[in-house]
């Protein structure tokens, strides 16, 4: 379960993390109001799995989101991008009402609402 102390020890470790998504975007030329994380003229699988994981987390989680756009703010730029798509806001939309707030639920969410939220 998540405790304050060990999610003050995973926070480095979370943004080495973003900072992969960002140095893979700034070697395909992504920036802050265009391109994609692997290059190319039109979001491909990597941009849309990139928006999916990043926009929920940071949509559940205001301490995520913080540490996102301090950490790879070009990859929340991005993630924000592709998930305003009509496709993939409609999803989210159909998720939000099938499911609400939850990310992953039980035991494990309360403990990460608890330290970033």
């Amino acid at each position: 379960m998540w405790t304050q102390e060990k999610w003050d020890e995973f926070v480095p470790r979370l943004k080495k993390w973003m900072s992969f998504w960002e140095e893979i975007g700034r070697r395909n030329g992504l920036g802050p109001e265009e391109g994609f994380l692997l290059g190319g003229d039109e979001p491909g699988i990597a941009d849309v799995i990139t928006a999916t994981l990043w926009s929920t987390m940071t949509e559940r989680f205001e301490k995520i989101a913080a540490i996102l756009e301090e950490a790879a703010p070009t990859t929340a730029a991005l993630s924000r991008r592709v998930a305003a798509l009509p496709s993939l806001r409609d999803l989210a939309e159909k998720a939000h009402e099938e499911y609400g707030d939850d990310y992953c639920g039980g035991q494990i969410e309360r403990a990460l609402r608890k330290v970033a939220s």
